[in-house]
């Protein structure tokens, strides 16, 4: 008898920078985000130190996969991240440092920070002010709250909202000059290839409606009602 799993993400953001760092040298590579391929998927998979099938991911029609790489070195993938681009917000199905990128004797800090950012950036693309929500383990919740700066929407479901987003852009992309904390977010990879319910959708819509409705200047999160996420078996 299989025992009840906990599903969300769980994710270590150890580095909000708009580069990834190589932990034993210090040196920092600039990187960039493209679209995965179906000759990427050829090592990605458990075999190779991964958690998650890809693959799926991948052949989902509604999630678009991307990689982050490192400039000039595109064939090295140092993390990924599954995206779904919803009617009001940008859905963070999974994201995951690449083995080598994991634990005490990871290669590179930041590649998470990175694909977070770039969940916001694309959410502002879309023209859905930069709105994205995950889900997250339960431990991990207030990791997300410090690091990241997510909103607890309720059970274990977790929020960025706009003014956040703009601030993981700024650090990461460095898109326009202002002074930011240096944040710690310590995770391997986020989310559990599940899906948002019906309720959930339901609740998010609402907020997110309502948070577009408030003027731009001084925008803050609002109370909304909550939805509780039960345990999932695998």
């Amino acid at each position: 008898m299989r025992k009840n799993e906990e599903t969300g993400l769980d994710f270590v953001v150890d580095k909000l920078t708009n580069s990834i760092e190589n932990v034993i040298t210090g040196d920092s590579f600039a990187t960039e985000i493209s679209i995965l391929t179906t000759n990427d998927l050829k090592t990605i998979n458990k075999k190779n130190g991964w958690l998650f099938n890809w693959r799926i991911e991948y052949m989902n029609p509604a999630k678009d996969v991307y990689k982050l790489t490192i400039v000039n070195n595109p064939t090295v993938i140092q993390g990924l991240v599954s995206l779904e681009v919803k009617e009001d917000h940008v859905f963070m199905h999974l994201v995951e440092n690449a083995p080598f990128n994991k634990g005490k004797t990871k290669v590179y800090a930041g590649v998470a920070g990175n694909l977070v950012a770039f969940a916001c950036k694309l959410s502002f693309q879309r023209g859905h002010e930069g709105n994205v929500s995950f889900i997250s383990k339960t431990q991990l919740i207030h990791n997300y709250e410090k690091s990241l700066g997510a909103y607890h929407f309720g059970g274990r479901l977790m929020v960025i909202e706009t003014k956040t987003a703009l601030k993981l852009m700024i650090n990461i992309f460095k898109t326009c000059k202002m002074k930011t904390k240096k944040l710690e977010l310590d995770v391997d990879f986020i989310g559990g290839q599940d899906a948002l319910a019906s309720e959930e959708e339901k609740a998010l819509s609402e907020f997110f409606k309502k948070q577009k409705s408030l003027p731009k200047k001084g925008k803050t999160i609002s109370k909304s009602r909550t939805v509780r996420r039960e345990k999932v078996t695998t």
